[in-house]
């Protein structure tokens, strides 16, 4: 079973997640062999570079929540990783406000069926296709029609995309987008949509999403350590990006619901204990309502309910910013729930790790450690700096700061590539090689990217 990093028809699947009563719940001896693993795995997953600290919450019925942490905050921070260490939890923020949502439809507030733009702050305008408007089911599936982020986000600095994305922003790009197809018509994962979705919550309630995170979802279950905004008295841990050097730490600002949260091990465990009903809350009936009504969405046979995913008998949702991944997951066979939070960035890694922890069944491939960087001078790193044509439409643009190369491709994020030579250069996050040609008189003319088994050249403009 592979996950997605998120980093359909228009029918309708209708099912429910098993609840506890009536099967087999994990025992103390399943409890004691999946943190086995994980005092093995762990510590390898590090070791291997795909992370420099790892914090692990696992619950199951009738047991005690087991906490740890691995490794460190990262290398110019030593100290080491524990349950109260604050990570970025990226996209598991959708979670608490698809839980939002559900909260709030079982208070009569809103109404999944009910169009998005009736749920609006004012002179914020929802596109329409095919006279079919987005509802709000539309955004929490992720079947609005919306992209991932408008263009701005991607076109903004990789150490905080979306910090100075505003209100205006997003009404503006709104204003002149147009949807692809008709909303419901199939997936397509939406970090605008979800902060549409918040959006929405708080025009509903007439509160802040914030306020009503705080007062709906964490004050009842107990999570006095998960934040927007970081006080400055907490061990907030170091992101690494996937080659382990040190990245900024992101401010979702206007988007928050889709990515903006911060939390521990310790408080992502009392939420995954509550999601999977090992531990009874009064926001049981909003965890059920989440899993009631599930869309396909067209990856490895994954289905989406209120912003949850299941996949061969697994309830989840990853979340990746620029320097964390995270998993939260859990079992509904056996109630068994399981987070991991780690400090650099993966290209799914840490997704595999938690689905084999709670199945071994599942395939785990660990990976061996990268390589040390081939040392290239700076003078030939600058020479590589320019843009190369692949396409009419697309190119590569090449950069070059502080003895690291960096490459672009056109409406895409900006991306590290390591040096595996003086003229080759490969990331593991896109599994690509890229080589730099020279003509007989030593000046860089083009370049050849590998990358799914085809070979193609771009000429330096």
């Amino acid at each position: 079973m592979a996950l997605s990093r998120i980093g359909l028809a228009l029918a309708i699947v209708m099912g429910t997640v098993l609840p506890l009563c009536g099967v087999a719940q994990a025992g103390a001896e399943e409890i004691d062999a999946t943190l086995e693993r994980a005092e093995e795995l762990i510590p390898r997953h590090i070791a291997a570079g795909q992370a420099t600290g790892v914090a692990l919450a696992l619950s199951a019925p009738g047991h005690d929540t087991l906490l740890a942490g691995y490794g460190t905050s990262g290398a110019a921070n030593a100290a080491a990783v524990t349950a109260d260490t604050v990570f970025e939890i990226g996209s598991i923020s959708k979670i608490f406000t698809n839980l939002l949502l559900a909260d709030l439809v079982l208070d009569g507030r809103l109404a999944l069926e009910d169009a998005a733009q009736d749920h609006m702050p004012e002179g914020l305008m929802l596109p329409e296709k095919d006279g079919r408007q987005i509802t709000i089911f539309d955004l929490a599936t992720h079947h609005s029609g919306l992209p991932s982020v408008p263009p701005a986000v991607l076109a903004a600095s990789a150490d905080d995309p979306y910090a100075d994305f505003s209100g205006a922003d997003l009404a503006d790009f709104l204003a002149g987008f147009t949807l692809p197809r008709a909303p419901g018509q199939s997936f397509e994962y939406s970090n605008t949509g979800t902060t549409l979705l918040g959006l929405a919550l708080e025009t509903a309630s007439g509160q802040s999403y914030e306020s009503l995170v705080k007062e709906r979802i964490l004050t009842p279950l107990g999570m006095d350590s998960t934040f927007v905004a970081m006080p400055a008295d907490r061990d907030f841990a170091q992101g690494h990006d996937i080659n382990g050097d040190a990245t900024s730490h992101w401010n979702l600002g206007l988007f928050t619901p889709a990515g903006g949260w911060r939390s521990t091990a310790r408080d992502m465990g009392k939420f995954i204990a509550a999601a999977s009903g090992a531990t009874p809350s009064a926001l049981d009936p909003a965890f059920a309502l989440m899993l009631e009504t599930f869309r396909p969405t067209g990856m490895g046979g994954a289905r989406i309910g209120l912003g949850w995913l299941e996949t061969d008998g697994i309830v989840w949702h990853n979340g990746m910013t620029g320097g964390f991944s995270a998993l939260m997951a859990y079992r509904p066979e056996t109630g068994m729930g399981l987070v991991l939070l780690s400090n650099q960035v993966t290209s799914g890694d840490i997704d595999a790790l938690g689905v084999h922890l709670l199945d071994p069944n599942k395939p785990y491939a660990e990976r061996t450690a990268m390589p040390p960087e081939f040392a290239v001078p700076e003078d030939v790193l600058a020479d590589y700096v320019g843009l190369y044509r692949l396409t009419p439409d697309f190119a590569l643009d090449v950069t070059h700061m502080d003895g690291r190369l960096y490459v672009q491709g056109t409406g895409q994020g900006r991306l590290r590539v390591r040096a595996l030579s003086e003229t080759e250069f490969g990331s593991p996050e896109v599994d690509a090689l890229v080589r730099f040609l020279r003509d007989e008189a030593g000046a860089v003319v083009g370049l050849e990217l590998y990358q799914n088994g085809v070979t193609q050249r771009a000429e330096r403009e």
